[in-house]
């Protein structure tokens, strides 16, 4: 694993489309896209949301293509048009529409035309009654969809902006851009709160960080005695470090040593194991004293204290004894710290442990809102630091050793900037699947419409908010109706435009849209001619029969008094919105019906492409999607398996080692022969006690004494 065999590569596939084995994760290596922009070809969606291919005059003779006289954008808006669909409406005042002329007659002589007022937004050449449901629904379809983030219940309106950063005010933006706009507000308040320069008091880190960290090293300190020493266990005398350091000597044979967080200081694991080995760094001393009082028999006590070059932090005396208390036992022999061995765990997960903070409020209340509470464990952001550590290495961008820098930085304020960035990308990957989602109690992000100009780096922030507009204009009703029944008639002025009903209306059946400098929504009062003098009820997009003065108003109902019978066509698409074609001529209205229809292209691998049926396959299905990551590695035969996330490939990896490859440990003692004759040293080296003959031949050979 040190070797790091696991591999990355960009694809532009969905991995969860391609999953061959549900229960390791591995993924059809034959459905993994390469990223090469040549290699994508155009296909529609149809009205039933399958895929039309592209025709083989499109796109050369490649695989998958459709003999076709049209393309596949043609072929994909006829999909939307169906003849038998449209169907003829009759009416005599453009207001009132039925199915037949017999209908339309009906109503036109139980018609009584007069002249109201009410008050009409022009937008996108059409007209919008301000009082009418029907008007407000259809003018909201034109606006630009967007979601709003309101406060999130139960943050503290007194929080400073260091705490929340942007989150204690409202904002809107752009449903296609908000949750980039949502992620750098979220990012700024995140890396200002996570890592943090921890304050100390009293040596004890003070825990205000939104994200903690700590680690935890071990080491095991052998005696590595003879065979004539085996009673000999090392006992702890003396340590410094005790907020820092623990202890184990359960077993006689070793003591283990677990370095856990330093308090405050940076602690380069590395450096300590090299300083820690250095037997130089180590001070011996030998206590003696007689075994039994009545006797001249001497004990010996070995001292073995190391401390760390910074010693206030770490020092430690160790003690070889043995299991006859103040007895000699015969055989006793004394152990030098040249024999001791000490030994470091490899690196794991294990080592290093995140923890949040819950007393961090926004962050504790979004994971509560959402769900989110069991979903930030250290193991899995540790395994998302590996798998991005991965990707950086294999796309050039230099060493991105994680493990290496945790190793190094106690202080998770000094942590490098790409693990920092790595753990807010793990915490964002998994908040950004939730946050636009307003199927959640209490959810702070919900729906809007956005109008007016268009401001920010990426046009995406607009002057003026739905939601807002009718806030604000209901705060100020509350304040002009104080005191007033909802019949009572109110004379209110919006947007500098007097008009007066009562104040039901005002309240219940009023939307308010912002106009101010010529940017967003411009209003005004108008004049219409229908048969219902309720101005809830009316709806007239097209203008036929509204008008900006009351004399123009008279005209028209006088002209509806000639009963002119008008036609136009109508229908329902696919998902049941109605489409209005204002042409009495059923081939014009075909014409405009597909002008109207504006369809995106998709872009497949041409791979895909190749594995497809014309208008078979539906778009949920596709499996050409965004550039994204899958993980592999050289199975048996050289063969490359691949996997969806890194925790998979490597489980898979390690399971290969030990079932299909297999491990084996064999122990080797090596012993050594050394002597000095006449002056010279002889050294010898053998593994073998069969193979002793041999060496007392060559050592005869080498002294001539053959």
């Amino acid at each position: 694993m040190k070797k790091n065999p696991i591999k990355v590569k960009k694809t532009l596939s969905d991995p969860l489309k391609i999953v061959s084995n549900y229960a390791t994760n591995q993924l059809d290596e034959t459905k993994i896209y390469d990223t090469n922009a040549s290699n994508l070809v155009k296909v529609y969606e149809n009205a039933l949301g399958n895929i039309v291919l592209p025709s083989c005059r499109e796109i050369g003779d490649i695989k998958g293509c459709v003999n076709s006289t049209e393309d596949a954008h043609s072929r994909a808006v006829n999909s939307y048009i169906n003849q038998g669909l449209l169907r003829p409406e009759y009416s005599y005042d453009y207001v009132n529409w039925f199915e037949s002329i017999d209908e339309a007659d009906i109503a036109y002589n139980k018609a009584n035309y007069t002249v109201n007022d009410s008050l009409f937004y022009l937008y996108n050449g059409q007209y919008f009654n301000a009082f009418n449901a029907t008007d407000r629904e259809k003018l909201k379809t034109l606006l630009v969809p967007g979601y709003r983030y309101d406060p999130i219940k139960g943050l503290n309106p007194s929080s400073s902006e260091n705490e929340v950063g942007n989150f204690l005010k409202p904002f809107r933006y752009a449903r296609t851009h908000f949750a980039d706009y949502f992620k750098n507000n979220f990012k700024e308040y995140f890396m200002s709160n996570a890592y943090q320069q921890p304050d100390i008091v009293e040596d004890k880190v003070n825990q205000n960080n939104l994200l903690n960290f700590t680690r935890e090293f071990e080491f095991t300190i052998q005696s590595n005695k003879s065979e004539a020493d085996r009673n000999q266990w090392f006992d702890i005398t003396n340590y410094v470090g005790e907020d820092i350091v623990e202890f184990d000597t359960s077993n006689s044979n070793n003591v283990k040593i677990k370095i856990k967080s330093n308090v405050g200081k940076d602690f380069n694991i590395n450096l300590f194991e090299k300083e820690f080995k250095d037997k130089s760094n180590w001070e011996s001393e030998m206590v003696t004293g007689r075994c039994i009082l009545t006797t001249s028999d001497k004990r010996r006590k070995h001292h073995f204290t190391f401390k760390s070059n910074d010693e206030e932090w770490f020092k430690i005396t160790l003690d070889t004894t043995n299991d006859s208390g103040d007895g000699c036992p015969e055989g006793y022999h004394d152990t030098t710290p040249l024999n001791t061995k000490i030994d470091v765990g490899g690196l794991s997960n294990s080592n290093f442990n995140f923890s949040w903070n819950d007393n961090n409020k926004l962050l504790g209340l979004f994971k509560k809102t959402y769900g989110l509470e069991n979903e930030f464990s250290s193991n899995d952001i540790l395994e998302h630091m590996r798998a991005e550590s991965i990707k950086n290495n294999n796309s050039g961008y230099g060493d991105a050793n994680f493990y290496k820098d945790l190793t190094l930085k106690q202080n998770i304020a000094n942590m490098s900037a790409f693990n920092k960035n790595s753990i807010f990308e793990f915490v964002w990957q998994r908040f950004a699947e939730k946050i636009t989602s307003i199927n959640h109690k209490d959810a702070p992000v919900t729906d809007d419409w956005l109008y007016g100009e268009q401001t920010g780096s990426d046009g995406q922030d607009y002057a003026y908010s739905y939601v807002e507009s009718n806030l604000n204009f209901s705060g100020q009703l509350l304040k002009e109706s104080a005191g007033l029944k909802d019949s009572d008639e109110l004379p209110y002025s919006y947007n500098k435009i007097n008009f007066t009903t009562n104040l039901k209306k005002w309240k219940n059946d009023f939307y308010a849209l912002s106009y101010e400098n010529n940017s967003g929504i411009p209003m005004q009062r108008m004049y219409y001619v229908n048969d219902n003098e309720d101005i809830t009820k009316y709806s007239d997009n097209f203008g036929n029969n509204v008008s900006s003065s009351h004399n123009q108003a008279v005209q028209i109902a006088q002209d509806r008094e000639n009963k002119v019978l008008i036609k136009r066509y109508k229908m329902y698409d696919i998902n049941g919105k109605e489409i209005v074609i204002d042409e009495s001529d059923l081939q014009k209205a075909i014409k405009k019906l597909k002008e109207q229809i504006s369809l995106e292209n998709i872009l497949i691998h041409k791979n895909e492409l190749s594995n497809m049926v014309d208008q078979k396959t539906s778009r949920s299905n596709l499996i050409t999607s965004k550039e994204s990551y899958v993980y592999y590695f050289n199975g048996l035969n050289n063969r490359e398996m691949y996997f969806g996330d890194y925790s998979s490939a490597r489980e898979i990896f390690e399971n290969q080692i030990s079932l299909i490859t297999g491990i084996s440990e064999k122990m080797v003692s090596s012993y050594v022969y050394s002597f000095v004759y006449e002056g010279k040293e002889y050294t010898y080296n053998y593994t073998n006690e069969d193979n002793i003959d041999d060496l007392v031949n060559k050592i005869k050979k080498d002294l001539n004494r053959d």
